[in-house]
């Protein structure tokens, strides 16, 4: 798949074309060294997004089940390696859900922890959410500052079966608004089911929205 995208990007960079930055969001458990360095050789992927939580190896664990905290601790430090070696312009960021009852901030973590966040070009400590309000313990609090979404406004997310969904929170496919092999990708963009969601946000009207009424998050 990377190297599909190189192609294109290439192609791209001869036509003096903007292409898209290239984003690779990954938990590292299988981002072992051998294909860490097949990566960053293909130079294609201008991000790499990791995803770790807890604070502590213990606390990852069990936030992110079958995880290794020393696994991903040591393919994290092979891949900043492998960029430095390699001169690589990749980055490297993360988004971590930290628990309730600890500050976001690096002060009270595990050393390893602190250490995997100052390889990284920058990062962002998030609290955990419901999931659109899947996950049905959380108190939705009622946010009357919040206007719109950014996550309706700046993404949509491919599936597998070639479904378009409005959301990453979308984990079970309540919004999909059409299918890039049925219908041109920028029709699915600017289509009227799109733009009807986005409104509804920025009237302040998310309850009137299945997938969205019940999201603490955003």
């Amino acid at each position: 798949m990377l190297a599909i995208i190189k192609k294109y990007k290439d192609l791209a960079k001869q036509k003096d074309k903007h292409f898209p930055e290239i984003h690779m969001l990954t938990n590292l458990v299988l981002l072992r060294e051998k294909l860490a360095e097949q990566i960053i050789e293909l130079d294609v992927v201008d991000l790499l997004g990791i995803s770790f939580d807890g604070g502590t190896p213990e606390a990852f664990e069990e936030m992110r089940t079958n995880a290794k905290w020393n696994i991903f601790y040591a393919n994290a430090k092979a891949f900043d390696r492998i960029r430095k070696e390699k001169k690589s312009k990749v980055k490297m960021s993360a988004i971590s859900c930290i628990p309730n009852n600890k500050q976001r901030n690096l002060e009270w973590m595990h050393h390893e922890f602190q250490e995997i966040y100052n390889l990284l070009d920058w990062y962002e400590l998030r609290r955990l959410h419901n999931w659109a309000g899947d996950i049905g313990e959380f108190t939705v609090p009622e946010k009357k500052h919040k206007i719109g979404c950014t996550l309706i406004m700046e993404q949509l997310v491919l599936l597998p079966n070639g479904d378009v969904t409005i959301c990453c929170n979308d984990l079970n496919s309540k919004s999909v608004i059409g299918n890039v092999l049925k219908t041109d990708f920028m029709d699915i963009y600017n289509c009227e089911q799109r733009v009807r969601l986005l409104k509804l946000h920025l009237y302040g009207k998310k309850d009137q929205i299945e997938l969205c009424k019940n999201c603490e998050t955003f």
